[in-house]
């Protein structure tokens, strides 16, 4: 699926912006060549020509940073990715000849950004033959050109080391993130097919007498048996009752959700996100509809933690009266948007707007920012199942919104 116009914009934005924190911190390694120019004197024309080499040196090297992306996912070779990095080796060259002519230093320093280029920007196919052709050409200018071998080596290989460990860190990411979304498609197919095995185990025997039921009904109305064609098709018409029953029972369970099947999700995706969960357990919400509930607030305050902020850490408070979902992401400008604290009001979006539909008259949501840094999103029941009452022990004990379990005031 394509992004849309605006999107595609804003993510270009945001890759070109990273290769740009990449590419122009390393520029300022290009003062020694010029520094070294500068001592001969800008009064020499190849002084001035080598000067000029060493801008279009640092021009294509940006560019290839914007115009490709970091660690490409394609196999396929560009032109733009070919097209500068030969005239980036082509300058490269020359300098090298430049400063053998001069008998200057400095030029194996430069193979600092083709290794960067290399490592960090060439398509899988062509990674390591031009690592090795790069290799090959920092050997040589090593060898014919005046310096200090062993800084320029450690040099070079540091960016080298920097550089792999950084596209192998992208890969993995990639990979884990290929791996999560396989898993989310079979856990959706797996579901799918249990659905279907549902429908088939319970429907089919169903189906299959109303089949024939109706065929004799049918047979006993060509023989003029009324009064037992009227008995077969109660018995018909019961049977249509008890599978509507029982597709109305299959959709239910469906669509129920309970809180340690979101809990165990909640843990997934946090640590697919890198952020910490913790779950404080002051007590268990009662079974039935207010235990649905409360699953759906943790799936909601789950997704609003990873969407609309940036948290290190999340904490869930189960209690018997309700939950609470708090993540220490509030700083961050997404959720912030959503307060207006003059107003002291709370921009909902459609998933608040549905819990608090949903919970109708069997609780309240509450949603916010809790000091400077933390934002909440708590169900508070004020209404159970009849069947379920609260031991008179755990009435005396509440949480506070980070679940440290603490005495209720008398």
């Amino acid at each position: 699926m394509s992004r849309p116009p605006s999107l595609r914009r804003r993510w270009y934005a945001s890759e070109t912006a990273i290769a740009l924190m990449w590419a122009l911190p390393s520029l300022v390694f290009l003062a020694f060549p010029i520094t070294s120019l500068a001592a001969v004197g800008f009064n020499n024309p190849l002084v001035v020509a080598c000067l000029l080499i060493i801008v279009l040196y640092a021009a294509t090297y940006v560019s290839m940073w914007v115009f490709n992306p970091t660690a490409p996912r394609s196999r396929h070779v560009t032109w733009r990715f070919a097209v500068p990095y030969t005239i980036l080796v082509a300058l490269q060259c020359t300098i090298a000849g430049w400063c053998l002519i001069t008998d200057n230093p400095g030029a194996a320093y430069l193979m600092t950004y083709i290794f960067a280029a290399t490592i960090l920007l060439t398509p899988r196919p062509l990674l390591i033959p031009l690592v090795l052709a790069a290799t090959i050409l920092f050997g040589i200018e090593t060898i014919i050109l005046p310096g200090e071998p062993l800084y320029q080596l450690m040099a070079v290989l540091t960016t080298a080391i920097m550089c792999s460990t950084a596209r192998f860190g992208i890969d993995r990411d990639r990979l884990a993130e290929y791996t999560h979304q396989q898993d989310v498609l079979l856990s959706r197919e797996q579901e799918r097919s249990r659905m279907s095995a549902d429908l088939h185990d319970i429907l089919g025997q169903t189906l299959t007498g109303m089949t024939i039921k109706a065929d004799l009904a049918g047979r006993l109305l060509d023989a003029q048996r009324y009064e037992d064609a009227r008995s077969q098709v109660e018995d018909l018409t019961e049977m249509a009752r008890c599978a509507l029953a029982d597709v109305r029972q299959v959709v239910a369970n469906q669509r129920t959700l309970l809180p340690e099947t979101e809990l165990e999700s909640a843990k997934t995706l946090c640590s697919a996100a890198q952020v910490t969960l913790r779950v404080k357990r002051c007590g268990n919400p009662p079974p039935g509809p207010t235990s649905t509930l409360v699953a759906h607030v943790i799936r909601e305050g789950i997704t609003n933690a990873l969407r609309h902020a940036t948290p290190d850490t999340v904490i869930i408070t189960l209690r018997n009266d309700g939950v609470t979902v708090w993540n220490n992401g509030a700083s961050s400008r997404p959720l912030l948007a959503l307060w207006k604290p003059e107003k002291n009001h709370l921009i909902e979006g459609s998933g608040i707007t549905g819990l608090r539909s949903r919970v109708g008259d069997f609780g309240t949501i509450t949603a916010g920012p809790y000091g400077s840094e933390a934002w909440t999103l708590d169900l508070t029941l004020t209404r159970m199942d009849r069947s379920y009452d609260l031991p008179s022990a755990a009435k005396t004990r509440t949480c506070d919104t980070h679940g440290a379990p603490q005495e209720a005031p008398a």
